[in-house]
Formats: C-alpha cells, sequence, structure tokens
C-alpha cells in the first residue's frame, strides 16, 4: 500500500497535539501540514517504523526536510484515502481540510 506523511513545522501545534494528539485536533490545522514523505509499506507500523528510521528504508522517499515520525503527525492512506493521526498509543482517522497531498 502507498503512504503520505505530512508533518508540521508549527510549534504550537505540536505542543497542543505532543499531549494529547487527535484529542486536541481541528481539522482547520491541516492547513499548516506539508507532505514531507512517500512510501509504500505493508500496514501502519511499517510506516511507523520506516518514518523513525528504521524498517525498510528502501522503501520510504522524503521529499522535504522530515524529523522523527511522531504523535500529532499525519499518515493518508492513498489506497483508501483514509487519513490517520500518530496518537500516544496507536493511530486515530481525523477529518481534514486545506490539505494538499
Amino acid at each position: 500500500m502507498k503512504f503520505n506523511i505530512f508533518q508540521t513545522r508549527d510549534s504550537e501545534i505540536r505542543r497542543e497535539l505532543t499531549f494529547d494528539g487527535s484529542e486536541s485536533w481541528e481539522p482547520t490545522m491541516a492547513s499548516k501540514y506539508m507532505k514531507v514523505a512517500m512510501c509504500e509499506a505493508s500496514n501502519l507500523e511499517d510506516v511507523f517504523h520506516m518514518g523513525n528510521g528504521y524498517g525498510d528504508q528502501t522503501q520510504i522517499q522524503r521529499i522535504a526536510d522530515m524529523y522523527s515520525l511522531s504523535v500529532g503527525d499525519l499518515v493518508e492512506c492513498v489506497d483508501t484515502g483514509d487519513m490517520l493521526m500518530v496518537d500516544p498509543e496507536g493511530w486515530t482517522a481525523v477529518s481534514y481540510y486545506g490539505l494538499e497531498a
């Protein structure tokens, strides 16, 4: 499956989401995110591993400055159109608009 990884450099948004993850998510925050990588993986856990520098690094293409995949980052499953946020425990589907793939 194909995935896009989105991250924000907005320190206020990062601070707010780091502790609460999707509980603090507002769809308008998406306009502050940018696509930083694309990858092919079997599942979200593989995406998480690749986004943190381990796992099969040949399957990830970084297209912008990317920090390690963390709570508050977004991962889009291209095949299903689902947008998921890395939460303190697991993943949560989030609604979004203003995000350019």
